[in-house]
């Protein structure tokens, strides 16, 4: 599958640890994306984040969060992970999910990077 039609990414999960270094990288692909959504805990929600010289405000992680998303990196808590994966695949939204629940799963792709 290549990425070149994909146009909207949502990282959900954009105020940790590997939400930070992802925001750092999506400026140096901005051919490839040209929106970008922000999802993170409840406490951050409203916070600007600046990516690529453009403001992006944190949203709520909630249904109509997917609206409109072609792909979405997730990297949030295993307990919460499951519901959120599974409801934005529902939805036909490709998703890279960073935690352990789906792995060993053989109906789910497990793609290693470094490979």
């Amino acid at each position: 599958m290549s990425l070149d039609h994909f146009s909207r990414i949502a990282v959900v999960g954009a105020t940790g640890a590997v939400g930070r270094v992802l925001l750092q990288v999506l400026p140096t692909r901005a051919v490839v994306w040209d929106r970008i959504k922000l999802a993170a805990a409840p406490e951050d929600v409203g916070e600007v984040v600046t990516i690529g010289g453009r403001e992006l405000v944190i949203e709520p992680l909630d249904e109509e969060f997917f609206a409109d998303v072609d792909v979405a990196v997730v990297d949030i808590p295993p307990p919460i992970v499951d519901h959120w994966v599974r409801y934005a695949a529902g939805r036909g939204v490709v998703v890279i999910d960073n935690s352990p629940v789906f792995r060993g799963n053989p109906e789910v792709p497990l793609v290693a990077t470094e490979v």
